[in-house]
């Protein structure tokens, strides 16, 4: 449970080696789903991987972010 609190992934997940290449794919011609802007674009899981390793590859499951500083 203490991993789940601290926001890690539970023991013996490991990231896909497909993550990568999925993320890169996915935020090609991508926009913040905030404001918009198309800089520091990050992926990030709707459903946190450390709560659901299974979900990690699944386009529903993802949101496009931006780093900005507001």
């Amino acid at each position: 449970m203490a991993d789940r609190l601290g926001g890690k992934a539970p023991s013996g997940a490991r990231r896909s080696p497909k993550w990568r290449k999925f993320r890169d794919g996915y935020l090609k011609g991508k926009r913040c789903a905030i404001c918009g802007g198309s800089r520091s674009l990050t992926l990030h899981h709707i459903i946190p991987f450390h709560l659901a390793p299974d979900l990690e590859l699944d386009p529903d499951n993802v949101i496009v972010l931006c780093e900005a500083k507001r």
